[in-house]
């Protein structure tokens, strides 16, 4: 059975990055600060909660940053 994350984990990993960083930032780097930071995450939730919460704006294709709320 996979490992389940409780709700939000991934998102306020992102968030977290994306505010350390200060900048926008690719669908890569940010997988890869996820799994640093929570251990294996599956791609595809990293792109969900990407597109899913308003925390996120797309920048250009593939590269996002906080949005500014």
């Amino acid at each position: 059975m996979p490992d389940r994350r409780r709700p939000g984990e991934v998102r306020d990993a992102i968030r977290d990055y994306l505010r350390t960083v200060k900048r926008e930032a690719s669908v890569d780097e940010i997988q890869t600060a996820v799994t640093e930071r929570l251990g294996n995450v599956p791609a595809s939730s990293v792109r969900s909660s990407l597109r899913l919460s308003d925390l996120f704006s797309q920048t250009a294709r593939g590269r996002y940053r906080l949005s500014g709320r």
